[in-house]
């Protein structure tokens, strides 16, 4: 059987982050996946009562998402894009920049 890869899946953990404003970062989100040139089928969003905030965009390539837990000063990125068109480093990158993290882990699995 061979194996085709149909997307890449790119997981990041972000420490010693500072920006915390979820509408910002919701339209920041929204926006890199534009630029990236994916679809854009939904945005569902939540603040908990903590302050942590989760991002979801459904993409019609799959989805990219953030958790954020500021008690942390933390954020976790989920950005997984199907097919050839969409290059999912685009939205890493721009969030890397966006976010400007002390740190940061990044793992892409093809899928």
């Amino acid at each position: 059987m061979t194996k085709k890869i149909v997307g890449n899946h790119i997981l990041s953990n972000f420490y010693g982050v500072t920006k915390f404003d979820n509408q910002e970062m919701k339209a920041t989100l929204i926006n890199f996946c534009k630029v990236a040139g994916c679809g854009i089928l939904d945005v569902s969003d939540y603040t908990f009562p903590n302050g942590g905030y989760t991002v979801i965009i459904l993409l019609s390539e799959s989805h990219a998402s953030i958790h954020t837990y500021p008690e942390n000063n933390s954020l976790y990125l989920d950005i997984f894009t199907c097919g050839e068109t969409v290059n999912p480093e685009i939205v890493f990158t721009g969030l890397k920049e966006y976010f400007n993290p002390e740190e940061f882990t990044k793992q892409i699995i093809s899928r």
